[in-house]
């Protein structure tokens, strides 16, 4: 099988030139060869100095969704999506743009389209992902959550949201080994009950915890029911 890296940074110019075309060819040959990919990395990165509003390449993002949607990759085995840090945040970068959150979420999201029946491996860091088909057949999962902004401050760009956390562990039907890495995470306003969530095939769990709020993850950790632990 093929192993693609896909990487994406925020270029300093407004017109389309020769990278962006070459960009939009290598993307078309991707599409073309979907079908024998074994692995699939995505690294999306924020220029340095830019506007929050400015830092991630919508563009080319939204030509990542639309070339690869509902992408059919019978043979792939391992998805790795990263969001580099920058000046911004991914999630509020959607409200400052004017584009609607469904929208953003889309491209944030574009292998949500994808049909994975092989998908054995998933990692993602700084995005939480959202359930799709090959959620179920997940057995090594690596999730790792930065909510401060790249620079030296340390004060959480958005709240740590468990539910949809807790939502996408639940669609891991057959997750084995599950490795979570949270930094500066904490949940705003009243914290309520989470409804708990069976990890009956979990094997192995790998938690680590950087300056997030003692309330918050005893509210994610009580939410999470081990049986093989």
């Amino acid at each position: 099988g093929l192993e693609v890296v896909v990487e994406m940074v925020t270029d300093n110019v407004v017109k389309r030139g020769p990278e962006e075309k070459a960009s939009t060819s290598f993307l078309a040959l991707v599409a073309s060869v979907v079908g024998n990919l074994r692995c699939f990395d995505y690294r999306c990165s924020p220029k340095r100095g830019f506007l929050p509003s400015d830092s991630f390449p919508e563009s080319k993002m939204e030509e990542l969704e639309m070339i690869l949607k509902t992408t059919n990759a019978p043979r792939l085995r391992e998805l790795n999506v990263e969001y580099v840090n920058g000046t911004g945040d991914i999630f509020r970068e959607g409200r400052l743009k004017g584009t609607s959150n469904n929208h953003w979420l889309n491209k944030l999201h574009f292998y949500s389209t994808w049909n994975l029946p092989a998908l054995r491996c998933m990692s993602t860091t700084n995005i939480i992902p959202i359930s799709f088909t090959g959620s179920s057949s997940i057995e090594t999962l690596s999730i790792n959550m930065d909510y401060c902004a790249g620079g030296s401050s340390r004060e959480p760009e958005r709240s740590f949201d468990a539910t949809a956390f807790l939502g996408f562990l639940s669609s891991c039907e057959a997750l084995k080994s599950l490795t979570v890495r949270l930094d500066s995470a904490r949940m705003l306003g009243e914290m309520k009950p989470i409804d708990r969530v069976d990890m009956s095939n979990v094997e192995e769990f790998v938690l680590t915890i950087v300056s997030c709020c003692t309330r918050t993850t005893k509210n994610f950790m009580d939410a999470l029911q081990f049986t093989r632990l």
